[in-house]
């Protein structure tokens, strides 16, 4: 065979193998960002400890923010992004966030202070610019797996008339810094309140 030719049939393999590498790199990073919901979330490097004296919201004072994650109705949910939405806590404390996933239809997240497991402060990174927000994350009561009363969990045994918890991380970002203050102690305080009751988080 002509050196030419092999130096070419080299050159094609060495080609074929970097097409291969990067259609690999592609489909590792597009996984990673579905993972993620195709944002991710930088949290602070050094904790942001709560003061001892709160300024919480007054009851069912709502705030506007944006929320990325998945939120639900009682038949479907859905990954909604940085979309408009109101946050809330109900006097009987349930903490509420109505998302509006399209212009007139709306998702939510329902939470309190007994399944309220972690809020961290950092950054979201979508877009040119990282944006300070709240990571936000609790034990899911509600959604489709939650919404049919008739059926029955069976775990070690035992009945259950609801399917077992998961872990949830929702995200919100604020255009006033106040406002991400604000809903932040008010969970804070709902947290503080479960755990002087003598409550352990779920």
């Amino acid at each position: 065979m002509p050196l030419f030719l092999v130096w070419l049939l080299r050159l094609h393999v060495f080609a074929l193998l970097i097409a291969l590498l990067l259609a690999a790199s592609v489909r590792i990073l597009y996984w990673q960002a579905q993972r993620d919901g195709y944002t991710r979330f930088v949290p602070r490097k050094t904790p942001w400890l709560p003061p001892e004296k709160l300024n919480p919201l007054k009851a069912n004072e709502r705030v506007p923010l944006r929320a990325t994650g998945i939120f639900s109705l009682n038949d479907r949910e859905a990954h909604v992004l940085l979309r408009p939405a109101h946050y809330w806590q109900v006097p009987l404390g349930d903490h509420i966030v109505m998302v509006e996933q399209v212009p007139g239809k709306y998702l939510y997240q329902f939470f309190n202070g007994t399944n309220l497991q972690e809020i961290r402060h950092g950054w979201l990174i979508f877009g040119p610019e990282p944006i300070p927000s709240l990571a936000v994350t609790f034990m899911v009561t509600w959604g489709p797996e939650y919404s049919d009363q008739v059926r029955f969990y069976y775990v070690d045994g035992g009945q259950q008339e609801r399917p077992p918890t998961t872990r949830r991380t929702v995200y919100f970002t604020f255009e006033q810094p106040e406002k991400l203050e604000a809903v932040w102690h008010t969970m804070v305080q709902d947290a503080r309140r479960v755990r002087s009751e003598g409550h352990s988080l779920e």
